[in-house]
């Protein structure tokens, strides 16, 4: 797996909670759902023109979400349904602490993952 650096998961986790904003509780399926549609939408919106290619914006989310869970920013949930690879889907909602972070009173950090 390739090295996915801080800087594309950040950009990443600032569309989820974006959404989450507005939403307070999606699922994955949102961002992966086997269409050609979602994936160029959701490439468009987190990958640089120029990095295109190199990384996956399904996966810079699921890296995202991961570790704004780890921040109690988000909670997932496993889901009964399964996504077009095969893995489960799960929901992502947010937290007081996911309020917090996006009123700006909560310094997120993110870092490298592979």
């Amino acid at each position: 797996m390739a090295l996915s650096p801080a800087h594309a998961i950040e950009v990443a986790a600032d569309y989820v909670l974006d959404i989450l904003r507005e939403h307070r509780k999606i699922t994955y399926r949102q961002f992966y759902d086997g269409t050609d549609d979602t994936a160029t939408k959701v490439d468009q919106a987190i990958v640089s023109p120029d990095c295109r290619g190199w990384y996956s914006a399904e996966g810079l989310i699921d890296i995202a979400v991961a570790q704004l869970e780890q921040q109690g920013v988000v909670e997932t949930t496993q889901l009964d349904d399964v996504l077009p690879d095969g893995e489960p889907n799960y929901s992502i909602a947010l937290t007081a602490r996911g309020d917090d972070a996006i009123a700006g009173n909560t310094k997120l950090t993110y870092w490298d993952s592979e």
